[in-house]
């Protein structure tokens, strides 16, 4: 086995052959005793009321139980091993032991997050799980409470002038991206509203359009109010309470403000009134890759939208969204005077597991925003991909490196795996280019410096200082000095020029693809080659450090965050969003705010004595009602356990990255591994390494050029590596050595113009086309989330991938006939 940090990911689960049971086993037994515990400490002095003879008259009861569970369980063991490396079909593996133990223990309490009333522990542990969520995506987390003793009215003031975000639990992605659409409806929608309660009741409200340009509400027009930037719709509401307040001030002896509510209410266009009217004035679109997940077509019929709104947007080669052909969409919807409602990118598609170039997505949103004056909401639906992000999460010694990386580009001191050796000679390298500066003579000292050999000796003393933190560990400290190093080169003319220093975003991303990064043998017949494999693609890359300015992002823990099911999660760039979609219930207790002063979720009151922390419900903000709070509890062990970090987490999803790009080289260089050609092939889905983890192919007979012909190879393929208990199938898994799913691709989701270079590749005759209208393309599928699959290599006999394909060889050789 290789070095015990590289695979440190295998203690936090519970192992092919449940290894860690012994820990898992005790854990368990501690999370039982625990909770028996309570309920006896729970006023001891009240009577027993199942006493030791009536337990022994339940006998009876207690016997069909225990049958009745082993009736249960016997029936469970015919479940696929999702746990085990040789199941890659769908989107399942195992979950880690914290997160089993959090979703156990929180089960036993059954709490109901829907508020603190019903939940009151478990609904902090989602705040603060969903924060640590946050923060992993790139958003910023809510602000903590205010020490005692200071002014939380003046905190959240200073708070509320910038962006700070909100997240929650959700049942699942489906249900986080609904409700990320229906926030985006009432957010883009919002102000109608507001122009025509300023037009009635005389407010004075200056709205600041797409491009910039700022004018009274009242006189815009309604079409260009409709297309300002979603930052911008998401403030005016502060700034029509405030200007409600100084119209009519006896509207505030109200603490709910309903009567500033009821202005907005009493418009033609009022959010309250549904979306018919506004819907009709003004039709929405929403613009979605063809590489969609079917929940946006549920989505937009729950929001009113309705599916024949929805624009297809092309992919290319790669199944990315074409933006150039979203631009082209875009500006035509607009022409037409219809609302761009959102654009929704994906990052890791349900199929392929490709990502959208959110970064361009952004790019053209600043275009289309100063040349035309029209802004969008962008939605990532990044359910599959989001976890994918703790690689882009790195901690202060991983920054320093990457920013040495940085440096070592710049100029040629490259980084060679210890930081303080590369200090040294960055040292080295700064000394001569002073020394030839200084001979030059152009170092010259600045009014601070009396000379240009006190300016070099300054330098020196503060590379000294750099490395002394350095060897004392602060990380920290030595970055913030490493960062600031190059302004002290300001007006010298040094050759090269000292450049900057600061992690940009494609730095991040560099640092990352030297992170998932191996070098991996692939041996068959005892004969092996090497091949580096490694991740992110540029475009890749950049798209994962571009997440953070989308608008929401859905995410799911039960999948890449290896969590028990249900615990999907949406987050939004911005806390004030809630107030877009508050409903009040009599039953359920929430704080009162004031609603020109917002605070995030979990607050200090504000004008409480005793300044108490109180944390508002979820239930007045979200789109669904009773949540367990045991998914709440997996998710904060899990993210406690493992922290969303590179080093933490991103293990686990390195891992797993390496393992479908060595998957997808041994499909692809099959041939040229064996040395063998036989009567059939396997060609992958895309010409490059996939985006994700996600790996597609086809089965084709070498002679022929038959799209159904392979369409029916890989179908009969398939029925070898799965059971298909959803024809009736109820045999147990015992002797399936490997599992993967299928998939099938046809128009107009996917147009044969999107896979015409595919097609291509598969050397298919004239009729392609054809076929490919008439019956589509049917591809294997490879999930490759198992945290052991690339682990195992190292062991004897435990090398799936290779073995995989071998089987996968096999049975094509033996199917070929049949076709």
């Amino acid at each position: 086995m290789a070095s015990t940090e590289q695979y440190r990911h295998l203690a936090w689960f519970l192992g092919p052959k449940a290894e860690n049971a012994e820990v898992m086993e005790n854990l368990l037994i501690q999370v039982l005793r625990d909770y028996f515990h309570w309920r006896k400490n729970y006023f001891p002095g009240d009577p027993i009321l199942v006493t030791r003879s009536l337990q022994r008259e339940f006998s009876a009861d207690h016997d069909r139980l225990r049958e009745r569970l082993d009736e249960l369980m016997a029936a469970l063991r015919r479940n696929f091993p999702f746990y085990s490396p040789r199941y890659m079909g769908h989107m399942l593996s195992d979950t880690s032991m914290a997160s089993t133990l959090g979703f156990a223990a929180g089960l036993m309490f059954n709490p109901n997050n829907v508020t603190p009333e019903a939940a009151p522990v478990t609904t902090e542990l989602e705040i603060e799980a969903a924060n640590a969520v946050l923060a992993m995506l790139g958003y910023q987390p809510p602000p903590e409470p205010p020490p005692l003793g200071q002014d939380p009215r003046r905190y959240y003031e200073r708070a509320g002038r910038k962006e700070y975000g909100w997240a929650h639990i959700t049942s699942g992605g489906t249900i986080a991206n609904i409700e990320a659409l229906w926030i985006a409806r009432q957010v883009r929608y919002f102000p109608l509203s507001v122009q025509e309660a300023a037009r009635r009741h005389e407010l004075d409200i200056v709205v600041q359009l797409a491009d910039g340009a700022r004018m009274d509400i009242r006189n815009a027009d309604p079409f260009r109010l409709l297309l300002i930037k979603p930052r911008e719709a998401i403030f005016l509401l502060p700034r029509y309470l405030e200007a409600v307040r100084r119209r009519k001030p006896t509207i505030c002896e109200d603490p709910s403000w309903k009567a500033a509510w009821q202005l907005l209410n009493e418009t033609p266009h009022s959010l309250a009134a549904g979306a018919g009217a506004y819907f009709h004035a003004y039709p929405p679109v929403i613009l979605v890759p063809g590489s969609r997940h079917y929940s946006i077509a549920k989505a937009a019929d729950v929001i009113g939208v309705g599916q024949a709104n929805l624009v297809s947007v092309k992919t290319d080669a790669g199944f990315r969204m074409d933006v150039e052909d979203l631009r082209r969409k875009l500006v035509d919807v607009i022409a037409r005077r219809r609302v761009p409602l959102c654009v929704v990118a994906t990052v890791g598609t349900t199929q392929e597991g490709a990502v959208d170039p959110v970064h361009r997505i952004v790019r053209l949103r600043a275009e289309l925003e100063a040349a035309q004056g029209a802004s969008f909401w962008l939605h990532v639906d990044a359910a599959w991909g989001g976890f994918i992000r703790t690689l882009f999460s790195i901690e202060s010694q991983d920054r320093a490196v990457a920013v040495a990386l940085k440096i070592g580009r710049q100029l040629d001191v490259p980084y060679r795996g210890e930081l303080l050796e590369w200090h040294d000679r960055f040292t080295e390298r700064v000394e001569q280019i002073m020394v030839a500066a200084l001979d030059r003579g152009s170092a010259k000292a600045d009014r601070s410096e009396a000379s240009a050999a006190e300016f070099c000796q300054n330098r020196r003393r503060e590379l000294l200082r750099m490395r002394e933190r350095l060897r004392a560990g602060d990380y920290a400290g030595y970055l913030s000095l490493l960062e600031r190093f190059p302004h002290r080169f300001e007006h010298r003319a040094t050759e090269p020029r000292i450049a900057n220093f600061h992690l940009a975003p494609q730095d991040l991303a560099q640092w990352v693809r030297e992170f998932v990064r191996q070098q991996v043998e692939f041996r068959v017949n005892g004969v092996g080659r090497r091949l580096q494999v490694n991740w992110p693609a540029p475009e890749v890359g950049n798209a994962f450090v571009a997440l953070p300015e989308a608008d929401s992002i859905t995410v799911d823990p039960h999948k890449m965050g290896y969590v028990p099911y249900p615990c999907g999660c949406v987050a939004f760039r911005n806390d004030r969003v809630r107030l877009f979609v508050l409903q009040r219930a009599p039953y359920i207790t929430s704080s009162v705010q004031d609603p020109l002063l917002h605070a995030p979720p979990r607050h200090r009151q504000l004008d409480d004595a005793q300044g108490r922390v109180v944390i508002d419900s979820f239930s007045p903000f979200i789109l669904e009602g009773s949540k367990p709070g045991a998914s709440a509890a997996a998710l904060w062990l899990s993210v406690k356990t493992t922290p969303l970090t590179a080093r933490g987490h991103g293990l686990i999803v390195k891992q797993s990255l390496l393992a479908a790009r060595e998957l997808y080289e041994w499909l692809n260089r099959w041939d040229a591994l064996t040395g063998h050609t036989r009567r059939t092939c396997f060609i992958t889905l895309t010409p490059h390494q996939p985006d994700t983890n996600i790996v597609c192919f086809v089965v084709k007979k070498r002679d022929s050029d038959s799209l159904s012909e392979m369409n029916r190879l890989t179908e009969l393929v398939y029925e070898d590596f799965t059971i298909l208990s959803e024809l009736g199938e109820r045999e147990y898994s015992y002797s399936q050595p490997f599992f993967l799913s299928h998939t099938r691709m046809q128009a107009p989701d996917y147009p044969l113009e999107a896979m015409a270079a595919f097609l291509e590749r598969c050397r298919l005759g004239p009729g392609a086309a054809e076929e490919y209208a008439r019956n589509g393309l049917t591809v294997l599928r490879a999930c490759v989330m198992n945290p052991y699959l690339h682990a195992s290599r190292e062991a004897p006999g435990g090398d799936y991938a290779r073995s995989l394909v071998e089987e996968l060889d096999r049975s094509a050789e033996r199917h070929a006939a049949e076709v």
